[in-house]
């Protein structure tokens, strides 16, 4: 290491006027040696309740450290590195942590043959955690080009087949089921039997709404774009409106133009309920002009049955 780590006149310098400093230094390192003993290691957190002094002390080795790295004055020599460095101190402890997460993760990978560690349990929630950071931590890399993740890092996650986006093939999924029901119905509008995608499309207009509230959200642009390719409906209510629409659609296939289901028919209550009010939003001047419109084309009865 360079001489300029520790200058000649350098105040920790034995008959020097700080010598003290000296003492201080041999006291710390004396009760980082007992904590090692006991802990096994030498990660002494830096708000340590036991020892509050030692967290400091410990943080401070390595700020003096790193400015030796860097050719900068400091107080920390050369005898005192190899004292810490023999001890197993670490210089930068998220690093080694790092270290002992990946390893978790790799025999995790090795044991169930996949990456995604559940969320759900207790046995794995530090390294479910861990994971969810890593992806957050190449996420920021690539929008803002500065992370605590490196391509060294992103090698050795990829040895293992990490999946930085591992939603994204369970969202191709179910919009591809929603696709064909577009398809086929030429629309979107899920009704509650079909359990999954009717779920799927309610978050989605969640994630939306999150998104435009600039909160965090899985929401992109490119999901945006695939969704209204499909005429997807935002807001819900517009959804339940066209999910009335429709039924009402299939009720008039079956029974010809200009019918509607009366009280009678106890199937179709919530249908019943839904052709009363827009009689009514159409005689109050509050049914807009595109409903109006979508309801001519099955020759909707605007009075209300005597």
């Amino acid at each position: 290491m360079s001489s300029k780590v520790v200058p000649k006149n350098h105040p920790n310098k034995k008959g020097s006027k700080c010598d003290h400093r000296e003492k201080l230094w041999n006291m710390r390192y004396s009760e980082l040696v007992q904590y090692q003993l006991e802990k096994g290691d030498c990660l002494v957190p830096a708000e340590y309740k036991e020892n509050y002094p030692l967290g400091l002390w410990v943080r401070n080795q390595r700020k003096q450290y790193k400015l030796a790295k860097t050719g900068k004055y400091t107080y920390i020599t050369e005898e005192r590195i190899r004292l810490l460095t023999d001890l197993g101190f670490e210089w930068d402890p998220f690093n080694t942590e790092w270290n002992e997460r990946y390893s978790e993760l790799v025999e995790f990978y090795h044991k169930n043959g996949t990456t995604i560690v559940p969320q759900k349990s207790d046995q794995n929630l530090k390294l479910a955690r861990w994971v969810v950071k890593q992806r957050h931590q190449y996420k920021l890399l690539k929008e803002k080009g500065q992370s605590q993740m490196t391509p060294e890092r992103i090698e050795l996650l990829e040895k293992i087949n990490f999946r930085w986006a591992p939603f994204d093939a369970e969202w191709m999924s179910r919009y591809k089921e929603l696709k064909k029901h577009y398809e086929k119905h030429g629309n979107c509008l899920i009704e509650k039997e079909n359990k999954n995608l009717s779920t799927w499309t309610d978050t989605q207009r969640r994630q939306y709404k999150l998104l435009q509230l600039n909160e965090s959200s899985h929401m992109t642009k490119q999901r945006i774009r695939l969704l209204e390719q499909l005429n997807f409906e935002w807001t819900v209510s517009d959804a339940k409106w066209k999910a009335r629409f429709v039924e009402l659609g299939r009720y008039v296939r079956r029974n010809g133009l200009g019918t509607v289901p009366g009280q009678s028919e106890t199937k179709y209550r919530g249908l019943v309920r839904w052709v009363s009010q827009q009689q009514k939003w159409h005689h109050t001047n509050r049914l807009n002009k595109e409903r109006f419109e979508l309801l001519n084309l099955l020759a909707f009865p605007w009075e209300p049955e005597k």
